[in-house]
């Protein structure tokens, strides 16, 4: 009878292997002595996520991270904090003018992060540091001044690998576009990022691009406008919906009159035996008339008919011309006016893809740099809050499908270069939630920074 082997794996290779692998064992559900932390040693694309809202807890940990430093619990050290209640959506008449006359007063205060001045002789690691720190400064600076003056700031773009694209584009391009939304310029408007623009580089210049202008009127237009020329802002009123839907028919009409050619020209090919078969018979028929005029000089040949019926048909085409030309020129006529009173006020006029590249091209300044490979080359950097319209802006220019856009913002994920010519480079660059006030935090859903199905407070309806 043979002798029953143990069920249990045993021996020297086995325990090695139990050695090994010991402690790696799947963790249970619900052990709250274990905690899991994200390890940031992926590749640079994948750290490069937006991050606009954080919770406390999520919040204190990036920034213990950013800083560099270690830390334990403390166990019964507690603080008991207490806050009074107030409606976060509706603010008294006399709260709310206090509300914006604080934001008038510390408007100097909210600042875009700085990247630190760097030359050939800075390292990676020593450049990486330097931005860490900065970036950690310029969140300490805005979470006290958030705490101290009791103001809502909106959500804004925590990650520093996004705020790294922004300095990119920045130190790449000679004119710095800043698309805003129509509804609210000042709301989408970083005022302080046109002073970066000029701290990095003073003959680098800014421009404010009001997409989704056919939204306003040419009323709400003018008032901008005045507004802006007030202010010294340079500014171009543009709406890529509106150039999409004029290339799309241009498109179309092109495409038509392509296939009208070659049906023309298949019918022509069609019919060229029959026209040669039908120039002999009508020798024939000439050459007896002919012979028939000869003997009866008194009726009228049917040539002669032909000729006149010719002529009569003709004048009544040529009158059927003149009615359709009289069509056409008070269509005309009516479209011209139109474009009068357009060009009535220049600063209100809704700029097409044409006229917004003129602009560009007028408004770039000429930087030369000899050590700069492109040198020749204009850069135009696109910067705005995400879903604004700026990847909609260049495919406009370019006339084609040549970024990927979306409805969800923030679509794109790390900036890109376009050559809209030879001589032209568009550099767009992800959507930026810059820092800003708001009254409450209905009037940051009403502008869209805050989707409207997490919130749960029914009394702000």
């Amino acid at each position: 009878m043979a002798i029953p082997k143990s069920k249990k794996n045993v021996g020297l290779g086995q325990s090695i292997i139990r050695a090994r692998f010991k402690g790696r064992s799947r963790p249970r559900d619900g052990d709250e002595r274990l905690h899991s932390a994200e390890v940031d040693d992926g590749a640079s694309w994948t750290r490069l996520q937006s991050v606009t809202q954080e919770g406390d807890l999520e919040s204190f940990l990036s920034t213990a991270a950013l800083a560099g430093t270690e830390f334990t619990a403390e166990k019964l050290n507690i603080k008991v904090v207490s806050n009074h209640y107030e409606n976060p959506f509706m603010l008294s008449a006399d709260k709310e003018k206090e509300t914006l006359a604080k934001h008038t007063e510390f408007k100097s205060e909210l600042t875009v992060p700085r990247r630190p001045h760097w030359d050939e002789t800075t390292t990676g690691p020593e450049l990486q540091r330097m931005e860490r720190n900065s970036f950690l400064d310029w969140r300490r600076n805005l979470a006290t001044l958030a705490e101290r003056e009791n103001l809502l700031l909106t959500p804004f773009e925590r990650n520093i690998e996004v705020w790294r694209q922004l300095w990119r584009v920045i130190e790449r391009s000679h004119l710095i576009v800043q698309i805003v939304d129509a509804r609210n310029p000042l709301f989408f408007r970083s005022t302080d990022l046109e002073t970066y623009v000029t701290e990095v580089d003073p003959r680098k210049r800014n421009l404010l691009l009001i997409n989704k202008a056919d939204y306003l009127t040419v009323k709400q237009r003018k008032r901008w406008a005045d507004y802006f020329d007030k202010e010294g802002i340079r500014y171009t009123f543009f709406s890529a919906a509106l150039a999409k839907e004029r290339q799309e028919k241009e498109q179309a009409e092109r495409d038509r009159l392509e296939t009208l050619a070659q049906e023309l020209a298949e019918m022509r090919a069609n019919d060229s035996d029959y026209t040669e078969s039908e120039e002999e018979e009508e020798e024939e028929e000439e050459e007896e008339e002919v012979k028939e005029t000869k003997t009866e000089a008194s009726t009228p040949a049917p040539a002669v008919k032909a000729v006149q019926e010719e002529e009569t048909e003709s004048e009544e085409e040529s009158e059927d011309d003149d009615e359709d030309e009289g069509k056409q020129n008070k269509t005309h006529s009516h479209w011209k006016a139109v474009k009068e009173t357009e060009k009535d006020d220049e600063r209100t006029r809704i700029r097409d893809t044409k006229e917004l590249y003129e602009l560009l091209v007028q408004q770039a300044p000429i930087i030369n740099d000899p050590r700069d490979p492109l040198n020749g080359i204009t850069s135009i950097g696109l910067v705005g809050y995400p879903n604004v319209g700026k990847s909609s802006t260049i495919n406009a220019l370019l006339g084609e499908h040549a970024v990927s856009v979306s409805a969800t913002p923030g679509k794109t994920k790390h900036f890109q270069t376009i050559h809209l010519t030879p001589k032209m480079i568009l550099c767009d660059c992800p959507g930026l939630v810059f820092p800003s006030f708001a009254t409450t935090q209905g009037d940051m859903v009403c502008n869209g920074v805050l989707p409207i199905d997490q919130l749960r407070e029914f009394t702000g309806s």
